[in-house]
C-alpha cells in the first residue's frame, strides 16, 4: 500500500510540473488575436466544449457517490470521493462562468454520461469496482482530448484558461486510474 501511494504521489507531482511548465511556456508565447470574452457571446465550439465540460464533470461527481456507496476496496472508494471532491470544484468554476456568460448549462447528464451512470448503478461487488476503474481510464482519455483541444483551439480566453488549468488534474485522475486498473486489489 506504501509503495501505491508513494507511486502515485511520484506521478502526481510530475504531472503538477509538466502543466507549471505548460502555463509558463505558454504565457511566454504571444497572443496572436484577441478572442471574444463578451457574456452571451461564445463561438459554437467554445459553447459546445463548455456543455461537454459540464456535463463530464456532473457524470464524475454522480459516479464518485456510486463508487463510494458500491465500491468493495478502499482504492475504489477513496478514488470515487476524489471524483466527487475535484470535479465539484471543477464544476463550480464552469457554473460561474456560465452565470457571467449568459451561457446555458445542462440540467441533466448528456447521453453518454447519464448511460455510464446506468450501467454502474446496476452493477455491484468487484464486478463494479473493474467496471468503475474501467470507465475512468477511458472516460479521463476522452476529457483529456476535449479540454486539450479546448486549450489548444479555444476562442474564449476564460474557457481556454479553465481546459489548461483543469488539464493537470484530468491527467492526474488517468494515472490513479491506470494504476489502479492494471493492480487490482493490491495492498
Amino acid at each position: 500500500m506504501k509503495s501505491r501511494i508513494a507511486c502515485l504521489a511520484v506521478g502526481v507531482g510530475a504531472l503538477a510540473l509538466a502543466g507549471a511548465a505548460s502555463a509558463q511556456q505558454q504565457e511566454e508565447q504571444p497572443q496572436t488575436r484577441q478572442p471574444s470574452s463578451q457574456p452571451g457571446n461564445l463561438a459554437p465550439a467554445d459553447r459546445q466544449f463548455l456543455q461537454q465540460a459540464y456535463s463530464i464533470n456532473q457524470g464524475e461527481v454522480k459516479l464518485g457517490e456510486v463508487a463510494k456507496r458500491k465500491g468493495t476496496t478502499d482504492e475504489v472508494k477513496n478514488y470515487g470521493q476524489l471524483m466527487m471532491s475535484d470535479h465539484t470544484l471543477a464544476l463550480k468554476e464552469l457554473h460561474q462562468f456560465a452565470d457571467k456568460a449568459n451561457a446555458k448549462v445542462p440540467s441533466q447528464l448528456l447521453p453518454e454520461q447519464q448511460r455510464a451512470y446506468e450501467q454502474m448503478s446496476k452493477l455491484s461487488g468487484a464486478e463494479f469496482d473493474k467496471a468503475y476503474i474501467d470507465h475512468m481510464v477511458t472516460g479521463h482519455e476522452a476529457a483529456i482530448g476535449a479540454f486539450s483541444k479546448e486549450a489548444q483551439f479555444g476562442k474564449n480566453p476564460v474557457l481556454k484558461d479553465y481546459a489548461q488549468k483543469t488539464l493537470p488534474m484530468l491527467q492526474s485522475h488517468e494515472g490513479i486510474a491506470k494504476f489502479d486498473q492494471s493492480h487490482p486489489n493490491e495492498p
